[in-house]
């Protein structure tokens, strides 16, 4: 007869089935019974610590701090080599706010348990609560020097530099933490959450999706992936995101709330409102739920339901302050005007700091870049708090990026009626000059900023950048000099001073092609021979022809042919007035800028033989001004030279009136295709500018030559209302009947339109 496995010792087996029960009894509220099962097994087995500590612990969670620490005293006392009681000792002190008992307590941590890292992190904690950051970073540099394999010293490094407001270097040491330890989450979770706060939203995207690979098993890792869906607006992904969390940890709330937010957000109110009933069936009066189905019948206008629903959260929540003002709100839109009156003055006077909700929604949209949301944010702050500047800054910068210039102007002169002394107020007046390129304006105010308010900064950066607009390179090296040595902490001056070398060449640049377009008269170019194709195959595609007529032609090199050939090979035949131009970079510029003043004007006008220097020759025209060079594809014998130039100027005038409405209503994306050099990012600068003069729906697609790191087909976004695309260039002599590349170039229209337009 063979024995089996030996039973567990009876004295363990006692042990390991009371302290089942007592965490039984804990996680369902019984706190007397477990304090009491606790109680059995300190008499049963005195020689074991853990009954005392998980006692003390749950007495502190409870709030019985007093009784919590005689416990632990006790411990201390019975069991002096115990690292996890002296532990529990300083965090009980921790948690009652008593942070310089804590600080003594981790000390005598440290003293007794040399080699035991959380007697330094526990301290660093306290310290940072404490505001003595340079003491806390002093004792991190200690713990990671002497703990060189655990890495919580190096992941209270991160949170060192998040508490100092200093995302960056967080950024850099959440690296750290990923390079020595890769298995640790909060390497990803935290580098995003830095990256974030950097606005490097990219790379926050690519590091979590890396760690939702890596971790699927970590609801915090798939948590913040999908919150960072959320920042970034985009709420199919959001949702997408947080369904995959649901079905991986059910036990969650977040997952539920989220999803709900996202289905709101994208308008599918039936599905959110399911959402949130789902929620509040597993989790019944979540605060954030009741929040969540309050907002989605307040966002879809059912204002009974929602005046119903917030003021079930001001009773269970009366300490939410939305509760009270979206439902004055609500209140208000079923025309209760004294409830809408009282519930809002009952807001404010919760609120610690009323403006501070508003003035931080007005942050956001204008860190998101959205304009038409900060603009309105920022109105509803001046007419509730016209004593709060940033109503009135945040405002002006929004307009200024709206293009609603003179919007922005009458604003900041409201402003300083209001606040006369404000720095604020004439940095933003300074900055709106230089946003228009009225560079003497602008220089004269920044000087005046930088006078007046000798400790900003931003006037000595307005000033440089301003006298860099005007070409004034060595006054604004001098005035750089200067300020990186008063500002030393100012990153932004230092960066400015290494890239004046590379703008000043590239403003030279432009400026000698600007005065050879002028000042030298250019010979007849030879002529490329590319006659103008008719459709192909593809133009039976009516989808693929609206497509490309939602785009046009703002020329380019090799007299602006190739994206011209690209729309007509899918049947789109449009007449815009540079689709076979020759156009420069700042011939484009001056063009947009002077609003096609003067185009088709005689005066401005001329018409000369085009030929490849055989039989085949046609007129071209070009603009005296330098501003085009275009083909006509009419033979030279085909009509006399007066007659053509008379009936092309009438054709130029009528077409650059077109392209100014055009631009004027935005309804298009502009193309313009450079082949033969990169645009330096000055000239990328004064080209979005120019465009956004005419209206803030512009764009421009500017479609350059294939890199390694940009293939045909990609499109990246330079600016507002400015896109780069690229394809590849076609070979330098072109046979006649040659086709673009059209796959590279549908590619990249799609890719355009899509980030464009969503």
């Amino acid at each position: 007869m063979t024995s089996g496995p030996a039973d567990p010792e009876p004295s363990q087996a006692g042990f390991d089935e009371m302290a089942a029960a007592a965490q039984a009894a804990r996680d369902s509220g019984q706190t007397d019974l477990a304090l009491k099962t606790y109680a059995d097994m300190r008499r049963r087995f005195p020689e074991r610590s853990e009954p005392l500590r998980r006692a003390s612990d749950l007495l502190v969670e409870i709030g019985n701090f007093e009784e919590g620490d005689i416990l632990l005293e006790t411990a201390q006392a019975r069991f002096p080599t115990d690292a996890g009681i002296a532990i529990e000792y300083a965090w009980a002190a921790y948690r009652r706010r008593d942070l310089p008992k804590a600080l003594r307590r981790w000390q005598a941590v440290r003293d007794t348990f040399p080699d035991h890292p959380l007697g330094y992190t526990g301290a660093v904690v306290a310290l940072r609560e404490t505001g003595a950051l340079d003491a806390a970073d002093a004792l991190l540099v200690t713990a990671c020097a002497r703990f060189p394999m655990d890495p919580s010293p190096f992941i209270e490094q991160a949170w060192m530099a998040l508490a100092r407001n200093d995302p960056a270097m967080a950024a850099q040491r959440w690296e750290t933490v990923r390079t020595r330890f890769p298995d640790h989450w909060l390497g990803y979770t935290g580098g995003a959450l830095a990256l974030r706060d950097l606005q490097r939203l990219d790379e926050a995207e690519i590091l979590l999706a890396d760690a939702a690979q890596r971790f699927p098993d970590v609801y915090q890792v798939a948590s913040e992936y999908a919150w960072l869906a959320a920042v970034r607006q985009d709420w199919n992904a959001a949702l997408v995101r947080w369904a995959g969390a649901l079905a991986r940890f059910p036990e969650q709330s977040d997952p539920r709330i989220g999803t709900a937010r996202a289905l709101r957000e994208l308008g599918r109110f039936e599905a959110a409102q399911a959402a949130v009933d789902q929620g509040m069936a597993r989790f019944p009066d979540h605060p954030g739920l009741l929040l969540e189905g309050a907002m989605v019948a307040h966002d879809r206008g059912d204002w009974l339901a929602a005046t119903l629903r917030w003021a079930v959260l001001r009773e269970r929540q009366p300490g939410e302050v939305a509760g009270w003002r979206l439902g004055a709100a609500a209140a208000e839109h079923l025309g209760r005007f004294a409830e809408a009156a009282s519930l809002l003055a009952e807001a404010e006077r919760r609120s610690p700091d009323p403006a501070a909700a508003l003035i931080q929604h007005a942050r956001e949209a204008l860190a998101g870049q959205r304009w038409g949301d900060a603009s309105d944010v920022c109105n509803l702050l001046r007419q509730r708090f016209p004593d709060q500047m940033a109503g009135y800054t945040g405002g002006a910068a929004a307009l200024r990026e709206l293009n609603r210039l003179d919007e922005a102007a009458a604003l900041l002169d409201a402003a300083t009626q209001r606040f006369q002394d404000a720095a604020e107020l004439q940095l933003a007046r300074a900055w709106l000059a230089h946003a228009t390129g009225d560079w003497h304006a602008a220089i004269e105010r920044f000087l005046a900023c930088r006078a007046q308010y000798p400790d900003q900064p931003d006037a000595v950066l307005g000033l440089a950048r301003s006298l860099v607009g005007a070409g004034r390179f060595d006054d604004a090296a001098g005035v750089l000099a200067e300020g990186v040595q008063r500002f030393p902490g100012a990153p932004a001056l230092a960066e400015e001073r290494a890239a004046l070398p590379v703008r000043r060449v590239a403003w030279q640049e432009a400026q000698q092609r600007a005065v050879a377009d002028v000042q030298v008269p250019l010979p007849p170019p030879r002529l490329i021979p590319v006659p103008e194709p008719g459709p192909d195959d593809q133009a039976a595609d009516p989808m693929l022809r609206d497509f490309m007529l939602g785009f046009a032609s703002m020329g380019g090199d090799r007299f602006g042919a190739e994206f011209g050939i690209v729309q007509r090979a899918c049947g789109a035949h449009t007449q815009d007035l540079l689709r076979r131009a020759d156009v420069s970079i700042e011939a484009l510029c001056a063009m947009l800028e002077a609003r096609f003043a003067g185009v088709g004007d005689p005066a401005n006008t001329e018409a000369f033989v085009m030929t490849d220097g055989a039989a085949l020759s046609e007129y071209g025209i070009r603009d005296r001004r330098g501003w085009f060079t275009q083909r006509s594809f009419i033979p030279s014998d085909a009509l006399d030279a007066d007659t053509f130039l008379a009936a092309w100027c009438a054709r130029l005038r009528c077409h650059a009136r077109e392209m100014a409405e055009a631009l004027n209503k935005g309804n298009r994306l502009f193309v313009y295709r450079m082949t033969t050099r990169k645009l330096a990012p000055a000239e990328l600068g004064r080209l979005r500018t120019a465009m956004r003069r005419y209206g803030p729906r512009n764009a421009l697609l500017y479609v350059s030559d294939v890199e390694p790191a940009h293939p045909d087909g990609s499109v990246t976004q330079v600016g507002e209302g400015l896109l780069m695309g690229r394809v590849t260039a076609g070979p330098p002599g072109l046979s006649p009947g040659w086709l673009p590349p059209m796959e590279a170039w549908l590619m990249t229209l799609g890719n355009a339109w899509q980030l464009l337009k969503g």
